[in-house]
């Protein structure tokens, strides 16, 4: 992180403070998405628990579809979230 500030003002003459906020930026959107992707697993593991009470057995495509639907869910709930937080 430094290397680069200092490599700016080495070429330009002066000190890019800009990057600063980059990095800043670049650690929210990261830890908002960790977190949601780490909340849509505790979702994903209460879908499959809530099928085998239902079905009792299920197939790779029962799983697959339960982590699809929730692949969506998330994807539209994050990108609103960015969208809406760092624009």
């Amino acid at each position: 992180m430094g290397g680069g500030r200092a490599a700016v003002e080495v070429v330009y003459g002066v000190p890019d403070m800009g990057s600063e906020t980059d990095f800043e930026m670049a650690y929210k959107i990261l830890d908002h998405f960790t977190t949601e992707l780490l909340i849509n697993n505790r979702d994903f593991l209460d879908a499959v628990i809530e099928a085998l009470v239902s079905k009792q057995t299920l197939t790779f495509k029962d799983i697959a579809d339960i982590r699809g639907r929730l692949r969506v869910h998330l994807a539209i709930e994050a990108s609103e979230t960015v969208l809406k937080d760092y624009l």
